[in-house]
């Protein structure tokens, strides 16, 4: 065998090899599927929803001790992609935990039973918007007139820097959200004649239509999402 013939086999058993590894750990990883959620069975079944779509899963558990399981999951259907759908897998733990936790090594996910309740954010109450990116709020600058708004029971009322507005507002955990607000439809424009819609205005409706981050500290409560930043006090409630 000449040089050129045998650069020519190393290169191909190189590629093949290449080839092969590359099949087996698609292989592996596509049958991988994720955790969705846990519940106790029986005091001493655990059972776990995977995402296979078609049926058959099963699951490698390590019990890490004091209520600590790591679940590996897999389906034995080789073009089962898990997204769309759920089964159920059930392992055996100790009966007499009172809570659990459950790793979930796909997705680095961590489930617990019974599940950790996650505290709201309470922002009911009047609130009048003190800063607008970073700007303190100043009639005639970024506003036609400061902006009022009041929270109750998941509802939003009042006025955005021009136009009187409002409607429900949806939240999840420290997400807010209110794709349709309603408000009046003037124009207002500030002083440069720039503006149909004044920043605050816009600030707001933007924020609460791609959904908002909230936080609150006593009395001030501040909104961050793509749109921008707005910055609310609380005058009463």
């Amino acid at each position: 065998m000449d040089g050129w013939t045998r650069r020519n086999a190393i290169v191909v058993t190189v590629v093949a090899f290449v080839a092969v590894a590359l099949f087996a750990w698609f292989w592996s990883n596509r049958t991988r599927v994720e955790v969705l959620g846990i519940d106790r069975w029986e005091p001493d079944v655990l059972s776990v929803m995977v995402g296979s779509c078609n049926g058959a899963p099963e699951a490698d558990v390590v019990d890490l001790g004091d209520g600590r399981y790591e679940v590996e999951a897999r389906t034995t259907q080789a073009y089962d992609s898990g997204r769309d759908c759920g089964d159920v897998v059930r392992i055996p733990i100790d009966p007499n935990l009172d809570a659990l936790e459950v790793v979930d090594r796909v997705s680095g996910d961590t489930f617990r039973w019974p599940e950790v309740p996650v505290a709201v954010v309470d922002i009911d109450g009047t609130w009048r918007m003190v800063e607008v990116n970073g700007d303190r709020v100043v009639v005639g600058v970024n506003t036609t007139e400061i902006p009022e708004i009041t929270i109750d029971a998941g509802f939003l009322t009042g006025n955005l820097g021009c136009n009187d507005g409002g409607g429900e507002l949806l939240q999840d955990e420290s997400i807010l959200e209110a794709p349709f607000i309603e408000s009046t439809e003037e124009l207002c424009t500030l002083p440069d004649g720039g503006e149909a819609m004044v920043p605050t205005e816009r600030t707001v409706v933007a924020l609460l239509g791609d959904g908002a981050t909230v936080e609150r500290s006593d009395d001030r409560m501040t909104w961050r999402g793509e749109a921008g930043t707005v910055t609310f006090d609380r005058i009463e409630g």
